[in-house]
């Protein structure tokens, strides 16, 4: 299933130089040709990943409701997630959560890079690619993928870190007094150090865009961990806004599907029960669109590139 924008298998990279609107439809028109395989090589695998954290939440809380399991793996939320977790309470009561992010940052980045070698090779050449081809580049680049998704989460989750040490410290306060001037007195203090860990969060999305290709370079390319990174830094130099773009309209077309999911499930069961199915129904079939759009990007950030060098010369 081809779209009429999308291109014609070609050695001409300037076609895949687009706009934030073609970058989200071509995502969708990938991710929805390989709509099979995608949920062999990404869905599937990260299905059973949720699964088995819903079940062992289930045997250690009795519960669904205490920090609930996450099989997505992007390095800074992970880690900003252990953070989070550590600070929120008893390390006995977060051991759960904490393992099991470990487990997603272990085996999220070599699905991505799987399903990035799919989208990859079928996105402009409809049809090429094969699942056990891009399971075994996963693999192969493993524990680079891992490793690049481990810096880029510690560097991003370095920025965010302080605004959310400084809204625990708010929430501690809101639960550990019920006397208001207590209350406005304690957040008060608390307002200097929230304004800047605010300002410190902005240049960390900034960040955390810059670095949006790092995963497909360390797919595609043949460069070493920091290589990678500092290629995807060099790819979205002079693209800021146009990622940013990009980003918001796939994420409000997840979004979409993402509500109509979960308005099919209100009235059939209770909240907890359909926020657990709609989860899963979001990580099987929904998480593959943002690795497809990785690709995308990718090759759209590469054609401008080559373009940009081609004008210099």
């Amino acid at each position: 299933m081809a779209i009429e924008n999308e291109p014609a298998p070609t050695d001409d990279v300037s076609v895949f130089a687009i706009s934030a609107f073609d970058i989200t439809v071509r995502t969708m028109t990938v991710w929805l040709r390989r709509l099979l395989e995608f949920l062999v090589v990404v869905g599937i695998t990260l299905g059973l990943v949720q699964i088995v954290g819903y079940v062992t939440f289930w045997i250690a809380y009795g519960s669904l409701n205490v920090n609930a399991p996450t099989a997505n793996g992007e390095g800074f939320s992970i880690i900003i997630g252990i953070i989070s977790n550590i600070l929120s309470g008893s390390t006995i009561t977060y051991l759960v959560p904490i393992l099991f992010s470990i487990v997603a940052l272990i085996i999220s980045p070599i699905v991505t890079g799987a399903g990035i070698k799919l989208a990859f090779d079928d996105y402009g050449n409809p049809g090429n690619g094969s699942v056990g081809e891009s399971f075994g580049t996963g693999i192969e680049r493993s524990v680079k993928l891992i490793a690049i998704n481990l810096v880029v989460g510690l560097i991003v989750g370095a920025f965010f870190a302080p605004i959310v040490i400084v809204m625990l410290l708010m929430m501690g306060v809101l639960m550990g007094s019920t006397d208001p001037y207590v209350i406005i007195n304690e957040l008060t203090k608390l307002t200097g150090p929230f304004l800047a860990s605010m300002i410190i969060a902005v240049f960390g999305i900034y960040i955390w865009i810059r670095f949006m290709p790092a995963m497909a370079v360390g797919t595609v390319e043949d460069l070493g961990v920091i290589d990678s990174v500092k290629r995807a830094y060099k790819l979205t130099s002079g693209n800021f806004w146009h990622v940013l773009g990009s980003m918001i309209l796939i994420g409000l077309a997840v979004a979409i599907i993402q509500a109509v999911i979960s308005l099919m499930l209100v009235g059939f069961t209770d909240l907890v029960t359909a926020a657990v199915i709609s989860d899963l129904i979001s990580v099987i079939i929904l998480s593959p669109i943002n690795i497809v759009f990785q690709a995308v990007l990718y090759k759209d950030l590469y054609a401008r590139s080559v373009a940009t060098q081609e004008t210099y010369w």
